[in-house]
């Protein structure tokens, strides 16, 4: 086992002369270098085809990334750069606006080394940008040498941009991580390539190819000889790639696009000895600071019992102190000395990295005198960890974990969330456990549709004059529950009306909210409970004597995803599984009754395999009124392509029914309104 680090070259100094030369500059990118590498000169010069020109907004007319070795003096590890050059014709108005190709944001560690953009007009001339039209952001910068711990994001400010122009850019900065990615979403490419160089006698890569475009990437390898040896190009080719469509619910790029994944290994570092070099790196101080042991005595004094000091303890860190989630963790080798995590000047500045929390709680529970094991694992837009591949770099996240009645894993960046619960988008994906004197890989755990609920009661009253008033609870747990607490922590009284008024009126217009309540918003370990009162007036009709009304104030309410187009290209990805209950109670004014109990739907398959379950149930004893129950389950989170049809008709005959009509027949004389329209 050995000690990757994200994969790069050894070039030669004539090679690296030559690449000096290949990014000499714009409009000579295709002729700098008569090898593989270069750009041929056809795709430098290369047209959008006619069959592409309708039905999209730009074409990538190329997209090309290549990893090397940039000249001494870098200041970053290993040397190893990552250039990026794209070239992309603008088809639409809609193309030039910011959402699109008006600005290109690049997230990247460290600074650029190079970077450089133009935009070509229809009549041939040329507007190289300036600085003035570049923007970077700092969102983390480390205390360290190592630049590449400091996370950026620069803005490429594309002006007066119109349909017809032809944007191109190239960037260098140190490389974080190897990777490429073929596709784009709703956007061709004609020409797409990586390019990776190595030297024979330092590096052995290993690769990862997964096609899911079924582009097949043409692979070249080349040799060329220079003063540390023998070096070798690698480039992977595909051309005419197809977009991949936007659609709701769509699972993240890595899953849809063809990509390559590429590790290099020093042989001579093993899994354990990266492990253990990180636990010793996170828990770097032999001896707990005084500071540290005071404050957790401080915090946990009456305290009983460990599930209620690790409480304690994780809560205080994620109160207390601001976690700035970089979705970045240190690649560290044993052969770097440990770093100092700084927990006294978290202490002090009451800011920190994940890892740096992470650094801090551990201290904490540990003298508490709790072990909890440190785990290592990437999100659902990464490549996850395999058996064979154990790449420090390829890791965003970190958590803590302990192994108690059932694995509890502890996330330090979101202080919404119960101190032992961790997000969906990890859930299932392997990952790195490390304790000071073990290591294993294994798969984190999913949680159930009844982890992630939401029950709904509703009590109505249809008044004799066709108004309708509602009072509803709402109460939320799990995911659903992290969710709004975040979005209530950032909306005041009137914008949490607007939402709620979003989600009544979908079906339903004219509603008036009475009164908006919400209960426990910043405990985490609560239910959050919403309780609202509303009517709608004039919403049953009289005609001839009968009282006619849609059920939809009554039972639209529970969340129904987005999915009646009819066909789709991508996978279906929810956000995470769920259980969805409503029970409703409807009383009708005095005189009238139910003419005729509505027809119920049920899929009662709410368990897995099944991807969902649902169900809607009408009773009635005296027809004076209607109770109803309805429930959505989501089982699995991902829906293949072909269940997708079978999906999408059970929900949207779920759907249907939020505008069920009922009918009310008078059982004496009732006021008649002959004017009235259906609603």
């Amino acid at each position: 086992m050995t000690k990757p680090i994200p994969g790069g070259t050894v070039p030669t100094n004539s090679v690296w002369l030559a690449a000096l030369v290949f990014f000499s500059g714009f409009g000579n990118l295709g002729c700098s270098l008569n090898t593989s590498i270069a750009i041929p000169p056809d795709v430098a010069a290369a047209t959008v085809p006619e069959h592409l020109k309708q039905g999209h907004d730009a074409v990538y007319l190329y997209d090309i990334g290549w990893v090397y070795y940039g000249p001494a003096g870098l200041d970053i590890p290993s040397n190893l750069v990552f250039t990026r050059l794209a070239k992309i014709k603008l088809l639409t108005r809609a193309a030039t606006e910011a959402g699109k190709f008006g600005i290109i944001s690049i997230s990247h560690r460290g600074k650029f080394i190079e970077l450089e953009a133009v935009i070509h007009k229809p009549d041939g001339s040329h507007r190289p940008l300036t600085k003035s039209d570049i923007v970077t952001t700092a969102l983390h910068k480390s205390r360290k040498r190592n630049q590449l711990e400091n996370l950026y994001v620069t803005r490429i400010i594309f002006p007066d941009l119109n349909q017809s122009d032809i944007i191109e850019y190239k960037y260098t900065h140190g490389l974080s991580e190897a990777g490429w990615i073929f596709g784009h979403v709703d956007v061709p490419v004609l020409f797409s390539r990586y390019i990776v160089e190595r030297s024979f006698e330092i590096f052995s890569f290993e690769k990862l190819l997964r096609d899911h475009q079924n582009l097949k990437p043409k692979k070249t390898t080349q040799t060329l000889t220079g003063s540390v040896g023998f070096n070798k190009h690698v480039s992977w080719t595909a051309t005419n790639i197809p977009a991949i469509i936007q659609e709701p619910l769509m699972p993240p790029l890595i899953d849809l696009a063809s990509s390559i994944v590429l590790w290099a290994k020093f042989s001579e570092y093993t899994l354990e000895q990266m492990s253990s070099a990180y636990f010793e790196w996170v828990t770097v101080h032999q001896e707990c600071p005084r500071s540290i042991r005071q404050l957790v005595m401080k915090i946990t004094t009456g305290v009983g019992g460990s599930s209620a000091k690790i409480r304690t303890i994780i809560d205080w860190v994620k109160t207390n102190i601001v976690v700035v989630n970089n979705g970045v963790i240190s690649g560290v080798i044993p052969s770097m000395d440990p770093g100092d995590t700084n927990v006294e000047n978290v202490l002090e500045n009451r800011m920190a990295t994940a890892e740096q929390a992470a650094s801090l709680a551990w201290l904490m529970l540990h003298a508490a005198g709790i072990d909890t094991a440190i785990v290592l694992t990437s999100n659902a837009d990464k490549s996850e960890f395999d058996d064979d591949v154990t790449d420090l770099t390829l890791c965003t996240h970190v958590f803590l974990a302990l192994d108690d009645d059932g694995v509890k894993l502890f996330d330090l960046t979101d202080r919404f969330r119960p101190y032992d619960s961790f997000p969906t988008q990890f859930q299932g994906r392997r990952a790195l456990w490390i304790e000071e004197d073990y290591f294993s890989l294994k798969n984190l755990p999913a949680s159930q549709p009844t982890d992630n609920q939401t029950k709904i009661s509703v009590d109505g009253q249809v008044e004799p004059t066709g108004d309708v008033v509602v009072t509803t609870k709402l109460v939320f747990s799990g995911e659903p529950a992290n969710l709004l607490r975040k979005a209530l922590s950032l909306a005041n009284k009137q914008q949490q009306e607007a939402v709620m008024t979003r989600i009544i009126g979908k079906s339903v217009k004219n509603i008036e909210i009475r009164d908006l309540v919400f209960d426990d918003v910043e405990d985490p370990y609560q239910p959050l409970c919403m309780r609202v009162e509303f009517a709608v007036p004039k919403h049953a009709k009289i005609i001839n004597g009968k009282m006619i009304m849609s059920l939809a104030p009554f039972i639209n309410l529970i969340y129904t995803p987005p999915l009646i187009a009819k066909s789709r290209t991508n996978q279906v990805l929810f956000p995470f599984v769920a259980d969805h209950q409503l029970k409703a109670s409807i009383r009708f004014p005095a005189g009238y009754r139910l003419a005729t109990l509505p027809k119920g739907l049920s899929h009662k398959k709410d368990k897995p395999p099944f991807t969902i379950g649902l169900e809607t149930i009408y009773k009635s004893s005296d027809n004076t009124s209607l109770e109803i129950s309805r429930r959505f389950v989501i089982n699995n989170r991902r829906v293949a392509v072909e269940s997708y049809p079978a999906l999408r008709d059970q929900v949207r005959e779920f759907l249907e029914q939020n505008n069920t009509l009922v009918v009310l027949e008078p059982t004496a004389e009732a006021p008649e309104d002959k004017s009235a329209q259906l609603p």
